[in-house]
């Protein structure tokens, strides 16, 4: 490497002009509130996949919680604990900071 690349480097040690520029959000025409309401989306977005994921393991569970009662294997206190389990998971999927679609 030249000598002189090295006090052309920058703070996190590209050399100008090989790194890749992003414009910003206010040359886009980006406002503020428009860049939260983005990230407020997302957010949600993120909780409505773990909301119906979550229904899902608990509907899962409570299948199993029945195959192993009606074996024999356990007690049918784990089949009300995994009804109410994914009643609660449903619960929260269907309230307006969770996920209702």
């Amino acid at each position: 490497m030249p000598e002189n690349a090295s006090r052309h480097r920058t703070s996190r040690g590209a050399i100008p002009g090989h790194r890749r520029e992003l414009p910003s959000d206010r040359a886009q025409g980006f406002s503020k509130k428009s860049r939260t309401t983005y990230r407020l989306c997302e957010s949600w977005q993120r909780n409505c996949k773990q909301q119906r994921a979550a229904v899902a393991l608990s509907q899962g569970y409570l299948t199993l919680a029945n195959d192993r009662y009606e074996t024999g294997v356990d007690s049918y206190l784990n089949v009300i604990t995994a009804q109410t389990g994914l009643l609660s998971n449903q619960q929260t999927a269907m309230t307006p900071l969770g996920c209702s679609s």
